[in-house]
């Protein structure tokens, strides 16, 4: 029971390490939208070999996605809690551009009833920092100029936006940033960390001097081309013009890589 002249204590919020904390919203604010990525599946989580947690989005990602996949990596990172007032950004896990189809087709946004009753869950727009929203931010999956109906709703003027894309000049939003489309984050076998490999290094396998004395006759530059190229995984090197007795016009060769058998000419 709270004494008199007490005030309550504000509720903790989920927090990632870094002090960025996310509102506990309802579902009908995020996951609950109905899903209309044109109809594609909601990105997987998929795990990076040594590395934790999961990740939503590397390999099935499309540029509208962007909404589930940031709130997917939020609900895997926010594992500390925090008093409202030691947070240092506040995210909104509102999907508010989510909805653009229906049945395959364009469907317009216009959720000004939805954007007014998420503002009355924000309770610490303003209370932390000024001016009102300036250390609040949220996702947009939408470019710029289909999100109009939020944009220009003065509550949400300062609060920070990522959208996949902005207009350019001064017709944007000031505190709207343009982030890469999540489809260019694919993930890739090749990417994946293998500490065990090392990389392969150039091996000369023969060099054949050609020059017009009598000294090149039967000549090798194996040895010296050789160190040249000896623990690297490239090498390049200009023909000397003269080895021992031999004035060097060409040197014919092969070399290989060091993981491989097949050679190719110098």
């Amino acid at each position: 029971m709270l004494q008199p002249g007490k005030a309550p204590v504000p509720k903790r919020m989920r927090a990632t390490s870094k002090g960025v904390c996310m509102y506990d919203l309802p579902s009908k604010f995020n996951i609950d939208i109905t899903n209309s990525s044109f109809n594609t599946r909601v990105p997987q989580p998929k795990a990076i070999p040594a590395v934790a947690p999961l990740f939503s989005g590397l390999h099935d990602t499309d540029q509208f996605s962007l909404d589930r996949i940031f709130y997917d990596r939020m609900q895997q990172e926010a594992t500390s809690w925090l008093q409202p007032d030691a947070c240092k950004l506040f995210y909104i896990p509102y999907f508010s551009h989510w909805e653009t189809s229906h049945e395959g087709k364009w469907v317009e946004v216009s959720r000004a009833p939805l954007d007014l009753e998420v503002l009355s869950h924000l309770t610490h727009m303003g209370q932390f920092r000024k001016p009102s929203g300036v250390d609040h931010f949220l996702t947009l999956s939408r470019v710029e100029r289909d999100c109009r109906v939020l944009l220009t709703n003065p509550k949400f003027k300062h609060v920070k936006k990522l959208a996949i894309e902005g207009l350019a000049g001064d017709h944007g939003d000031p505190f709207l940033y343009a982030v890469p489309y999540p489809a260019w984050f694919r993930y890739s076998k090749a990417l994946e960390p293998v500490a065990s490999r090392t990389r392969p290094t150039v091996v000369v396998t023969s060099a054949n001097v050609v020059g017009h004395s009598l000294g090149c006759l039967g000549l090798s530059a194996v040895d010296s081309l050789g160190q040249v190229c000896k623990g690297k995984p490239w090498c390049a090197f200009h023909a000397p013009a003269q080895i021992k007795d031999c004035q060097v016009d060409e040197i014919h060769g092969k070399y290989r890589c060091s993981d491989s058998k097949k050679t190719v000419p110098l």
